[in-house]
């Protein structure tokens, strides 16, 4: 993967389940999507910081 792949790539804990489980449990499951849920919602906050925030530099045409 390369930098840009990163910035549009959520991240979840598998909260210590490994690869290789073959059936999840009902406890399991919530917590895996309980993680997912998690994860999704930083990356959202993250991602809509950073599109009201205005650019550093004064040359964009569109913060004059």
């Amino acid at each position: 993967m390369n930098e840009e792949d990163w910035t549009r790539t959520i991240s979840v804990s598998s909260k210590g389940i490994t690869p290789k489980v073959k059936k999840l449990n009902v406890k399991e499951k919530e917590l895996l999507i309980n993680s997912g849920q998690h994860s999704a919602k930083l990356y959202l906050n993250q991602k809509s910081k950073k599109a009201y925030t205005k650019p550093k530099t004064d040359k964009s045409p569109l913060f004059p």
